[in-house]
């Protein structure tokens, strides 16, 4: 009786776990700056008119002040209007162990237009165009 209990379980919260997980394969390479190289999932781009979601993966070439050496961070771009902001984020250690999830305190943060020639202007740009 415990064992299909525990099997109706991991059946139903597998794929709690497994939705917002994301593994190294899934991002595919995006672009480097002097600071680190970043990756986007492609598989997790999503459309709702103008606006497009995608998680997005940072790795530091060093550690930052914070410990953090890699974050994944869910975005939101409004394609129309030229702004983004951070949905949630995901920070992890130099052991690949999560250091911090923030995601409640970006909802009181309005979104932000993005500045040209900036990477978060060429994230939009192909994020939206990947969609369209």
């Amino acid at each position: 009786m415990m064992k299909k209990i525990i099997l109706v379980a991991a059946v139903f919260l597998l794929p709690t776990f497994t939705a917002h997980s994301r593994t190294a394969n899934e991002y595919q390479y995006f672009s480097s700056t002097d600071k680190g190289k970043v990756y986007v999932s492609m598989g997790s781009i999503s459309k709702d008119g103008n606006i497009r979601t995608a998680w997005v993966l940072a790795v530091f070439n060093e550690a930052i002040i914070t410990g953090t050496k890699k974050q994944e961070t869910l975005k939101e771009f409004d394609c129309k209007s030229h702004t983004s902001k951070t949905l949630k984020l995901i920070a992890y250690n130099e052991q690949d162990k999560i250091t911090e999830t923030i995601e409640s305190i970006y909802s009181l943060i309005p979104k932000t237009k993005y500045e040209i020639g900036t990477m978060e202007e060429l994230l939009a740009t192909a994020i939206c165009k990947a969609k369209e």
